[in-house]
């Protein structure tokens, strides 16, 4: 069908609905705003938020993967480093290696809560929009 000449359909963005139905950019509004919100417009913004949402989860799973392979790319440089220490025994080899284990562990935690809480202010944010 058509509205004023234009073909409708689910995915148009904003700019193209016709000013009838509120199709300038309103910018966000708050909740419990006293306002009426046009369903275009509420339906525009849901897919908008949502497909942020699957590119902030695509963004998460290709960090931590990053992570993932960072870490592992250090256990092995690490430890073919170690391995040339002839000095030490072997017990504090393995004493160093679970050390230097913990300390990677340790340091790939932090960086996962900080990408955590990141999202989480987003998802914040978003919903806040909504």
């Amino acid at each position: 069908s058509t509205v004023e000449g234009m073909a409708t359909t689910s995915r148009r963005p904003r700019e193209a609905w016709p000013e009838a139905f509120g199709g300038g950019l309103s910018g966000p509004r708050r909740p419990g705003s006293a306002a009426p919100r046009d369903p275009r417009e509420l339906m525009d913004e849901v897919l908008t938020l949502r497909e942020a949402n699957q590119q902030l989860k695509k963004r998460n799973a290709e960090q931590e993967d990053k992570t993932k392979q960072l870490a592992t790319k250090m256990v092995r440089i690490t430890s073919d480093i170690k391995r040339g220490g002839a000095d030490a025994t072997p017990a504090e080899r393995r004493e160093a290696s679970k050390e230097q284990q913990l300390d990677e562990m340790r340091a790939q935690m932090a960086l996962m809560e900080v990408r955590s809480e990141k999202l989480a202010n987003q998802l914040t944010y978003y919903r806040s929009l909504a």
